[in-house]
């Protein structure tokens, strides 16, 4: 148990590290970040969403390629709440068992998975709301995740910690 839990947090950390380097000075560095990212799969999808609030422009563009790639697309939200939007769409699809909303305060984001004819509606919705809103360059095919992340296009002031103070 313990080497799994020592592995997971060395994969975390590796994780951590090819986020900063999306926003290296060498083009190659950022580079192959992206690819290393883009392997790492599902395991660097929390970081990914947290990347989504830095500012640096580099590695927040990065990191919503690297989510499109995965099969995730972001759409960035200029008017809305997220936390608003999330109560909203999880009325608007209440009892349907294919949907799920969920409202991630730390990242300001609403995560909503479904089918494509309810990721299109809900995209919808949030078009009328908000029409400021800019969807990413994110692929959405066959092979999808049927996700759709909905983040506050407002970037922290300061950049979110990857390393946790010791």
């Amino acid at each position: 148990m313990f080497i799994l839990v020592a592995l997971a947090l060395a994969q975390a950390d590796s994780i951590d590290r090819l986020i900063e380097r999306l926003g290296s000075e060498e083009i190659e560095a950022r580079d192959k970040a992206s690819a290393a990212l883009r392997k790492s799969g599902e395991a660097a999808i929390p970081a990914l969403r947290k990347a989504l609030r830095f500012p640096d422009a580099e590695i927040r563009g990065r990191a919503r390629d690297v989510l499109g790639a995965l099969g995730i697309e972001v759409v960035a939200l200029k008017g809305v709440d997220p936390s608003g939007l999330a109560k909203l769409l999880g009325d608007l699809f209440q009892g349907d068992q294919t949907v799920n909303v969920a409202f991630e305060s730390a990242n300001q984001a609403v995560i909503f998975r479904g089918q494509d004819g309810f990721l299109k509606a809900a995209k919808e919705v949030v078009s009328r709301i908000d029409q400021d809103a800019v969807e990413s360059a994110g692929r959405l095919d066959a092979s999808s995740r049927g996700e759709v992340v909905f983040q506050d296009s407002r970037v922290s002031k300061s950049r979110p910690s990857l390393f946790p103070e010791k």
